[in-house]
């Protein structure tokens, strides 16, 4: 079975570009423009993890991984940044983040965190 992946970020053109990349590598993507939509998502569907953005509008993605922590959610998580990485490692070190990935990133790099977060899916 195919890695189910769910996309966090409220930026159309990342969540798209995310979203084919993954699929062009044999993930099965679900992506949302915002963390309300995320959790109501993540009640109705299984992942295989998350792939959230820091910065957003409404609640920001800790806050949001925080919140989901609080009811037992354990999956893994890579959190996407362009914000200085130590920063956000220090405002996330109360939470078991899998991966941190610094935007702007090639689609190399996305691949090979995707593959050591959620592991390798057979490609299209």
């Amino acid at each position: 079975m195919r890695p189910k992946i769910l996309v966090v970020d409220d930026e159309r053109s990342i969540r798209m570009l995310l979203q084919a990349a993954l699929k062009a590598y044999g993930y099965s993507v679900d992506s949302v423009a915002s963390t309300h939509e995320a959790e109501l998502k993540i009640t109705l569907v299984v992942y295989s993890g998350i792939i959230v953005d820091f910065n957003m509008p409404t609640e920001d993605g800790l806050s949001f991984l925080r919140r989901l922590h609080q009811h037992t959610f354990n999956l893994p998580t890579i959190v996407m940044s362009g914000r200085d990485r130590h920063d956000v490692q220090q405002q996330a070190k109360d939470l078991p983040i899998t991966a941190f990935l610094d935007k702007p990133f090639e689609l190399t790099t996305l691949i090979q965190v995707v593959r050591e977060t959620f592991g390798a899916a057979a490609s299209m």
